[in-house]
């Protein structure tokens, strides 16, 4: 799967981008770029160890830009909940999210 397509976004996802990026929220520069830092603000409740969030940040932002656009944003959150639902970030997990190395502009 390199894209996500927008019929099998989680409405949950869009709301939660579409918070982060409207216009005057923190950390907003107009871009539709979700920065790091405000990305693991969000997701320190999720549960998931600071590791773990860090394996799946160096996944959706390969280049080390620091920031991720929307559709790595999304990959992000589901990769977050596969391993909430204890799937390991190895083998057949990463195999479904083969794109992900691609889709970072």
């Amino acid at each position: 799967m390199s894209e996500l397509k927008c019929g099998t976004i989680p409405p949950v996802y869009r709301d939660l981008y579409e918070l982060l990026t409207r216009s005057g929220s923190v950390g907003e520069d107009g871009s539709g770029k979700i920065s790091k830092a405000l990305w693991l603000v969000c997701l320190k409740t999720s549960g998931v160890s600071a590791g773990t969030l860090e394996e799946v940040w160096e996944l959706c932002d390969p280049i080390h830009s620091g920031s991720v656009v929307r559709g790595m944003f999304y990959k992000s959150l589901a990769l977050i909940g596969l391993v909430q639902s204890g799937k390991p970030l190895e083998g057949k997990v990463l195999d479904s999210f083969q794109g992900i190395r691609k889709c970072f502009i």
